[in-house]
């Protein structure tokens, strides 16, 4: 069993590590914006005078922001295509629109969105540092897991691209059984890597992180700022760091 440290905040007997993706390990946000942006587009065109209510309800903190943003804590970071698809297809309908109609409005602009930024991984790089945080985990013989909003297809892919299948055993996206803030997902996951929830650390940018974290009985909920150009505020976590040379690892 390895020791964990963050500052001042030591965890131990720690055998896992259940990340996020998305804000945690690849940096998303200008994919997020130009594919949330694209969507907005897309629905505009055919629902006119939607666009910039739905931006600003998606969390796209446009035109005036340098460079463009996005809310840390909105719909488009935190929640999974079908959830964004229904609050997007929420605001069609006020223009008049039946909920089929607008549900197969939204899903088609979203399909074409995401074809145009196809593949997701090749948008989303690993952030700084991240690579050599998973080698010292490894090192210590630390089991380590992705769940995130996003596809189990998509997680595979993007592990796969940045040559992290030879440390990560187990990845759950949003179209498996349970999503965050489940503290299920985490039962799930820590039963793949046969450990204990009491002996696991999740790493995320989300209160949905840390919540799911705190309900699981987890060893701690580490909060990470380091995805994002306006650091989100995580209220749920153990303690926030601000760069992955802030977790230290001894086996």
């Amino acid at each position: 069993m390895a020791t964990v440290s963050c500052d001042h905040q030591i965890f131990q007997n720690i055998q896992a590590v259940v990340f996020d993706k998305d804000g945690t390990l690849a940096r998303s946000e200008s994919y997020l914006y130009q594919v949330g942006s694209l969507r907005v587009e897309l629905l505009d065109t055919q629902v006119p005078g939607v666009g910039k209510r739905l931006a600003q309800a998606l969390g796209l903190r446009q035109p005036n922001s340098h460079p463009p943003t996005v809310h840390p804590a909105g719909i488009l970071a935190v929640a999974s295509r079908q959830v964004t698809e229904f609050a997007a297809a929420a605001y069609v309908t006020e223009t008049g629109w039946t909920w089929p109609e607008a549900l197969d409005l939204v899903q088609a602009a979203f399909s074409e969105a995401e074809l145009v930024l196809q593949p997701k991984s090749a948008y989303t790089p690993l952030i700084e540092g991240v690579f050599q945080l998973v080698q010292r985990l490894f090192q210590a013989d630390i089991r380590m897991a992705i769940v995130s909003a996003d596809t189990t297809d998509n997680i595979w892919d993007f592990i796969r691209r940045y040559e992290l299948d030879a440390y990560v055993q187990f990845a759950a996206g949003a179209d498996q059984e349970f999503q965050k803030p489940d503290p299920r997902l985490l039962y799930q996951t820590c039963q793949a890597l046969a450990v204990a929830p009491e002996q696991t650390l999740v790493i995320g940018d989300a209160d949905t992180d840390m919540r799911m974290a705190r309900s699981a009985h987890a060893a701690g909920a580490i909060g990470v700022t380091w995805g994002w150009i306006d650091p989100p505020q995580l209220q749920q976590a153990t303690i926030v760091i601000h760069h992955p040379t802030s977790m230290q690892v001894r086996g």
